[in-house]
């Protein structure tokens, strides 16, 4: 032990010897710290003589008090505050220990679970790769991706007229019953115009898949979407109903590129175009301002 070590020591026992012994001399300096004086005395060939007078009194019991406060001092100096010391020291190497011991098993668990986490995932990985490397599991995976493709593929299950009005009313349904309204003739026909301009555009951007009738083949074709810039929506028919429904060219045009009727389109496809639209706010196009009330009559009423 060094120097500083050893002072320090010191200092700590002596800190500790002294602690709370005013009391302790108090109470036996009539008897230790007495008995110290007289034998000191003794020793050196002096006697103790009674003391006269308050002076002398105050001045024994001081005496005493001082001598008795050393001696317990001391007794705890030599053999107390070692003693105390080692237990607190003792108690915080087991509080370190305990703490210690305590976050070394936390990192074992941790360990230990980490570990087992990944028995568990390379356990897994490897039942994926056995399923995956069944013949089963690529039957199935292979029609699961053949159902994928062929749900991709844009459906002819919906007339184009209802597309219409699905964009315009965001339902489905055969006719709108407000189409004819004499009051808003010009609102709705409007709005049913803008919304077939909208469908021409996003045939010709390819968002929409639209097929018609063809009478040279007598049968439903696919239009492509370069077809549309040629192509337009013939309105007319579209009041004519579902079956009704035609695309039609410019009249020059019209010997080298047929007549579509009957037109349909995809159902996911006018779904997606409509929300694309509100997305973009392009459906505010398609809203018909209220009606305005009637003016009331400002005649005064006559009583009969």
């Amino acid at each position: 032990m060094g120097f500083r070590q050893n002072l320090s020591y010191q200092w700590a026992r002596l800190q500790r010897a002294h602690r709370d012994t005013i009391d302790s001399a108090n109470s036996w300096a009539w008897l230790l710290g007495y008995a110290a004086v007289w034998g000191v005395l003794g020793i050196f060939g002096f006697t103790m003589i009674e003391a006269n007078g308050p002076g002398g009194v105050l001045l024994i019991g001081v005496v005493t008090l001082v001598v008795a406060w050393l001696l317990i001092v001391g007794w705890r100096f030599v053999f107390v505050a070692p003693r105390e010391l080692y237990q607190e020291i003792e108690e915080e190497r087991n509080r370190l220990y305990a703490q210690v011991t305590k976050a070394e098993d936390a990192f074992r668990l941790r360990q230990i679970e980490a570990q087992e986490a990944h028995t568990a995932e390379l356990k897994l990985q490897r039942r994926q790769r056995e399923r995956e490397n069944s013949p089963f599991h690529q039957m199935f995976a292979e029609e699961a991706r053949q159902s994928a493709k062929e749900a991709a593929i844009p459906k002819r299950d919906v007339w184009l007229t209802d597309a219409v009005y699905y964009i315009c009313l965001g339902e489905w349904v055969e006719k709108d019953p407000n189409l004819l309204d004499d009051t808003r003739f010009v609102e709705q026909t409007m709005r049913v115009d803008a919304s077939l301009k909208m469908l021409r555009q996003a045939a010709i951007d390819s968002e929409i898949t639209i097929w018609g009738w063809s009478e040279r083949t007598s049968a439903f074709v696919e239009t492509e979407a370069a077809v549309w810039k040629e192509y337009e929506l013939e309105w007319m028919s579209f009041l004519n109903g579902r079956e009704n429904m035609k695309a039609e060219v410019h009249p020059s045009k019209r010997a080298r590129i047929e007549t579509l009727t009957q037109l349909k389109t995809s159902t996911l496809q006018v779904y997606k175009l409509r929300q694309k639209l509100s997305r973009s706010g392009d459906l505010k196009a398609l809203e018909i301002p209220p009606q305005p009330p009637a003016p009331q009559s400002t005649e005064p009423k006559t009583s009969r």
